[in-house]
């Protein structure tokens, strides 16, 4: 079943509650008037695209004035280390008593004008623009904060469905309180340390300076996710994707590169089923609003043609309470630190959520070589090593173009895997793997570069292993099946596919193929990048298939042989005679 990308936005609407403790309504004041004409412009012209959003609010918003906000109060007050965040500090007396007089501080209007939009959802943005990893609050005065919000939005017919975190500050016990009063949906940060928010204190210049850079160059990637992402949580997680940075004339010369940078991303989401989530403040767009609502248009634009194109669909993130699998999808990957395992391990991490991996460490040379002269004879196995200790080298070196190319077109990312999802140990045959793999209890395996299996960790598995081949089975088993089957000009084995493990090599049920087509520019050490290219697509099918229908075998060529590396005069001798390289 082919999953559909999806395009969320989410606005934090907070006045002057959001910046009291960094700017005065003299520095700031024109931006947070100009918000309150910006946010008419821009629900029309989300309603004009058919797009809707998330608009996340601050509690303090909907009240009508002074007498009615202290009323309200919540029972537990913030008791930040550093006071000036506090609007209970002396901050809350010197404001105005309504929302004619004090337009800085008040929205009961601009609250009612939202609700006329009904296709947008509003959520909160807590009651006092709350910072959750602030020195000195507490979890119970974060609760506290929450229940006035939810008894405010609630003379107005809303209900606490969703939360935007202020600052972007939470962690795991907030969350906690979130689930208690019945929120589902929170906003999390970039999958990126560079936007692991912390307190202000914590957040530095360089962090900053770096994702500055990141809005216009792709610095940290995309930021756009699966669906197993977003769901593997409670409440659900809908990171942001991209802060939409207003207009500034000192860098108005570097626009059209940012609006190339969020249309890309939403590019990548909508033709790979991911989720691209766009956030920003009115007050934002404050000034220059002309430019800004002209910049916002061009984006929803792209949108409209991503809908028409790939069924890209516009969400708030309520609604994703609404696409929450029946069946978890436990997934475990079983690899070796290479190249390949990297790449499928965040494929499966982008497209389903993955987050267990067990890694095997690199069997001793000596071992390993021994049983190869065992089985070949010293003479082939030295031809081997001389291949592989020059040749390769050569090869790889003039083939850096060409691999990058293939990463890029292929999408592939070759990202370190994260420290705290990996277990690992020195043979996959181990029964450290055996007792892993029963405490974790997934519910299909897919094996990348290890060792072949054996009977007890197959059988300890207890759920389909899947195995990505670099080559046809059964004709070309082994290793380097593209390479042997172009050397005997059999292009129409020339290929990838994802297989079953069993205990024998690579002879397990075939579960879907797929052809390469080499280029001239193509050598040994590429023709393996393809296959992998082309074997994580055939992965996200063949995964999608078994959690909706399970698995289906099909029938492969009678003829099958097991094949090993060239050596290195075996290797010249194709080069030379047929032009394989």
């Amino acid at each position: 079943m082919e999953r559909k990308g999806k395009f969320v936005i989410s606005i934090d609407f907070e006045l002057m509650w959001g910046v009291h403790d960094k700017k005065n309504i003299g520095s700031y004041g024109a931006n947070i008037l100009g918000a309150r004409k910006a946010l008419p412009k821009i629900l029309k012209t989300f309603r004009k695209f058919k797009v809707r959003a998330t608009v996340a609010t601050v509690g303090f918003l909907f009240l009508d004035n002074k007498d009615q906000l202290k009323r309200l109060l919540p029972s537990s007050l913030p008791t930040y280390t550093d006071l000036s965040l506090s609007p209970y500090a002396g901050y809350l007396d010197d404001i105005g008593e309504s929302e004619k007089e004090d337009p800085y501080h008040y929205g009961a209007s601009l609250v009612d004008l939202i609700q006329k939009y009904p296709e947008n959802e509003i959520c909160t943005h807590t009651f006092s623009h709350f910072y959750c990893l602030e020195e000195g609050q507490t979890l119970e005065q974060f609760k506290a904060d929450l229940l006035s919000w939810k008894e405010v939005s609630m003379k107005k017919g809303i209900d606490l469905i969703s939360i935007v975190f202020p600052r972007n500050q939470y962690n795991e016990e907030y969350l906690g309180i979130c689930s208690e009063l019945g929120i589902q949906v929170f906003r999390g940060n970039e999958k990126s340390w560079v936007f692991d928010h912390g307190s202000g204190k914590n957040d530095s210049l360089f962090k900053r300076i770096l994702r500055l850079a990141d809005a216009y160059f792709n610095i940290f990637g995309y930021h756009v996710y699966a669906d197993g992402q977003i769901l593997n949580s409670t409440p659900i997680n809908v990171p942001s994707s991209r802060l939409l940075r207003p207009y500034h004339p000192n860098l108005a010369f570097l626009d059209k590169i940012k609006l190339r940078r969020i249309k890309g991303a939403m590019t990548y989401a909508a033709k790979n089923g991911r989720t691209f989530h766009l956030w920003w403040h009115p007050h934002n767009f404050g000034i220059n609003q002309t430019e800004n609502i002209a910049l916002l248009e061009k984006i929803l634009a792209h949108y409209r043609l991503l809908n028409t194109n790939y069924g890209f669909q516009c969400k708030t993130m309520g609604e994703f309470m609404g696409i929450i699998p029946e069946k978890t999808r436990k997934i475990l990957l079983l690899g070796n630190y290479s190249f390949s395992t990297r790449v499928v391990y965040n494929y499966l991490r982008q497209n389903f959520g993955l987050d267990q991996v067990i890694l095997e460490k690199k069997e001793n040379l000596s071992i390993f070589l021994k049983r190869r002269v065992k089985r070949m004879g010293i003479w082939k196995v030295f031809g081997q090593l001389l291949f592989q200790g020059l040749v390769i080298k050569f090869l790889i070196l003039n083939s850096k173009r060409r691999k990058n190319e293939l990463v890029r077109k292929y999408a592939l990312d070759e990202s370190e895997i994260q420290k705290d999802h990996a277990y690992h140990v020195n043979s996959v045959n181990d029964e450290e793997t055996v007792q892993l793999i029963k405490h974790l209890k997934p519910e299909l395996i897919i094996v990348n570069g290890t060792r072949i299996l054996s009977g007890k960790v197959i059988q300890a598995a207890g759920c389909p292993m899947l195995n990505t081949h670099a080559g046809i089975t059964p004709k070309y088993r082994g290793v380097h099946g593209g390479y042997w089957a172009l050397l005997q000009r059999d292009l129409e084995n020339c290929g990838v596919t994802v297989h079953l493990i069993d205990t024998g090599i690579d002879t397990g049920g075939i579960v879907a193929q797929a052809k390469i087509k080499p280029t001239i520019k193509d050598n040994f050490t590429t023709y393996s990048i393809q296959q992998l290219g082309e074997g994580t697509k055939l992965l996200k099918k063949v995964i999608n298939d078994y959690f909706d229908n399970g698995i289906q075998t099909m029938g492969g060529a009678s003829e099958s042989k097991l094949y090993y590396h060239p050596t290195i005069w075996a290797y010249f001798k194709g080069w030379i005679k047929l032009g394989v390289k």
